[in-house]
């Protein structure tokens, strides 16, 4: 199953002598686990992504249905935060949009990361599969 793999770290991992001492096969194999961490990833960055667009929408609706009690002169961003420190629902979402936020942020660049290292040893054991 696709989740998180102790192998996949494992492999990411590696020194540059135990990279030296995989055959061919090995390269490919743990390539393969490492694309397989990085599609769970992806998708963990996905669900993030989805959640952070719930907590947004209903966060601009239900500003916009009460920012009229303010008075124009009065910054948006203070209004929108009185209006979600008013609301136990708005808290909520805006706890949800804080914590979707800080996942996406720590797996944006993570990805393609770990992507590149798993290529990395697909090439690896190409080049060790014909020499």
């Amino acid at each position: 199953p696709i989740g998180f793999n102790h192998e996949a770290i494992a492999a990411l991992n590696l020194d540059t002598k135990q990279l030296s001492q995989l055959t061919s096969e090995e390269c490919l194999s743990r390539g393969y686990i490492i694309f397989a961490y990085a599609s769970y990833l992806q998708e963990e960055y996905n669900q993030n992504i989805i959640k952070l667009n719930f907590a947004l929408d209903n966060l601009k609706y239900i500003v916009a249905n009460e920012i009229s009690q303010f008075d124009k002169y009065t910054k948006h961003e203070i209004k929108q935060q009185q209006i979600i420190n008013r609301n136990q629902f708005a808290l909520k979402l805006e706890s949800i949009r804080q914590y979707a936020q800080a996942r996406i942020d720590r797996l944006s660049n993570k990805v393609k990361d770990i992507r590149k290292m798993g290529e990395s040893l697909l090439e690896l054991g190409k080049r060790k599969a014909f020499s």
